[in-house]
């Protein structure tokens, strides 16, 4: 099949994903606190995210703010995880050979969200993806709602993140998936995207 007939045939699918999505959300913002059954077709920790946010008292139409941390507390957080960032590199050097030419980057984060490296072809020109990939920005659930990056710590599993399941308005534009890093003794040391 041409690649023009997959992308109308794939546009159907993704609309109906996009609706039943935008679906989702709404039954769960109607409810008082969030508390409403998972509707088919939602992943149970998409909703469980979702309803973090909510009780963070956040609306998918605030504006995100992508708070960086001090400049101290980077250096800081950056030497207590050397080892972590060490390791992470090669790794994150061979994600953005496989995928930056698609214009994905990778970003690797501390179990706070706190972005520690920060790889590949980040777009100067885009706003969004400036907010995004800088090192020392908080990309937390808390700070950044529903995102690869925040879902995946705190849900301690990987996730892969669509454009309108991200929880504000302001991060539909980007797609992400993320997995957590765990240390020897099973702690979470922090998380490995690509965006």
């Amino acid at each position: 099949m041409p690649p023009a007939s997959i992308a109308n045939v794939t546009a159907p699918a993704q609309a109906e994903r996009h609706q039943q999505i935008a679906q989702a959300r709404h039954l769960l913002i109607s409810h008082e606190h969030g508390h409403a059954p998972v509707p088919a077709g939602v992943a149970p920790w998409l909703w469980r995210s979702w309803q973090r946010c909510l009780s963070h008292g956040h609306l998918p139409s605030h504006k995100v703010e992508f708070e960086a941390v001090s400049p101290y507390a980077l250096k800081r957080t950056q030497e207590q995880h050397h080892t972590l960032l060490s390791a992470a590199r090669p790794v994150m050097s061979q994600l953005v050979g496989a995928v930056g030419g698609m214009r994905y980057f990778c970003l690797l984060t501390d179990a706070a969200g706190t972005v520690l490296e920060v790889q590949g072809p980040v777009d100067r020109h885009d706003m969004r993806a400036l907010a995004v990939g800088r090192v020392g920005v908080d990309l937390s659930e808390r700070g950044v709602g529903t995102s690869a990056i925040g879902a995946a710590l705190a849900e301690h599993g990987p996730v892969w993140l669509h454009q309108s399941e991200h929880f504000f308005d302001d991060l539909r534009a980007y797609s992400c998936a993320g997995a957590p890093i765990f240390g020897p003794q099973g702690q979470c040391l922090g998380m490995l995207d690509i965006t």
